[in-house]
């Protein structure tokens, strides 16, 4: 097997066994409030941190809504929970610029992964 179709076989292993049985759960971000305190403001570590939580967090809304809109037939649904999903993959591309302010390496490494990816399987 070339390199090329076992990198694929690999991606395509981790979608199946996150997304069957999966795909209707919704991750619990709700453990992360109580460390939020006004009385300690957090460092540029800790902000990236609860940043990235917040990407998470809106990915995973954005999966809520397509899921939701995918399940119904009524296309004022769809329409209004696809418009919804779209909002809040602008607030990932928000976030991420907020991230890059505070973790300097994660555009670097963003884009490695990238050229990574354009190299071994594309």
């Amino acid at each position: 097997m070339s390199q090329n179709s076992m990198a694929k076989e690999i991606v395509l292993g981790f979608f199946k066994k996150s997304y069957d049985g999966l795909s209707r759960q919704a991750m619990d971000f709700s453990s992360i409030a109580p460390a939020l305190k006004s009385d300690r403001p957090l460092d540029d570590r800790e902000l990236a941190r609860v940043i990235r939580l917040a990407i998470a967090a809106e990915h995973d809304a954005a999966h809520l809504y397509e899921l939701i809109s995918d399940s119904t037939k009524d296309p004022r649904v769809k329409k209004t929970l696809q418009n919804i999903a779209s909002e809040e993959k602008i607030h990932v591309g928000e976030l991420e610029k907020l991230l890059s302010m505070f973790d300097k390496e994660n555009d670097a490494m963003v884009e490695k992964g990238k050229k990574e990816v354009s190299e071994e399987i594309l």
